[in-house]
């Protein structure tokens, strides 16, 4: 659902980068949630719509016949602790639709990030993302558990 692609017993490693916030009251930045997808897909940046102003949403095509529209549905920040760990991280409750073959499907996904930084000036933490179907019990319509994957994250900069 992230984009990522290949042997989940081997590191993911892609680039991801920061923009502005449209808001110029604050110096804040945002993940760049279409460049990260472009970059765990494989996908060309051309084929993923993704908006800093329009930050809860992204769309990619894969082919012609397949599409992946992500929606954020709520978002819970845990701001920046001035404590130890110094941590900071998100959860949010996504809707994505997958068009396959003309065959939609809709799931509902949880993705927790935690973030700390490390000792070595990095920045680690993990990622937690849960899939939901959802299922019709008795005429009532029930979200039903479908997977878990956990990963440890590490940002680093580049050498310039």
């Amino acid at each position: 659902a992230l984009g990522g692609a290949g042997d989940l017993r081997r590191p993911e490693q892609f680039a991801v980068r920061f923009i502005a916030t449209p808001d110029t009251r604050r110096r804040a930045c945002v993940l760049d949630r279409g460049f990260e997808y472009s970059q765990r897909s494989g996908l060309p940046p051309a084929a993923v719509t993704w908006s800093g102003d329009a930050p809860d949403r992204l769309s990619a095509r894969m082919t012609t016949r397949e599409a992946i529209d992500i929606e954020v549905l709520t978002r819970d920040v845990r701001p920046f602790s001035p404590d130890p760990p110094y941590g900071f991280g998100f959860t949010e409750k996504l809707r994505i639709r997958l068009q396959r073959e003309g065959e939609p499907t809709e799931i509902t996904a949880t993705l927790s990030r935690q973030l700390a930084p490390a000792s070595d000036g990095a920045i680690e933490g993990s990622e937690t993302l849960a899939t939901f179907r959802s299922i019709y019990v008795s005429g009532s319509r029930v979200a039903a558990p479908s997977s878990t994957l956990t990963s440890r994250l590490r940002l680093t900069r580049e050498p310039r």
